[in-house]
């Protein structure tokens, strides 16, 4: 039984996983350009940075 239940949440997370690949494949083919990627990345990292402090 532990076999199945180890299985089934392997599926589930390996699914969720393919989901957001391909969610995030499409997003950076058809609606990002390298500009705002960039900006949305430095903000990430200026967030980042000033949550430690």
């Amino acid at each position: 039984m532990p076999l199945l239940s180890n299985l089934v949440i392997a599926l589930i997370i390996s699914f969720g996983t393919l989901i957001t690949m391909l969610l995030g494949k499409y997003i950076a083919d058809y609606i990002l350009t390298a500009t705002i990627a960039n900006h949305i990345g430095a903000c990430i990292i200026i967030a980042a940075i000033s949550s430690k402090s």
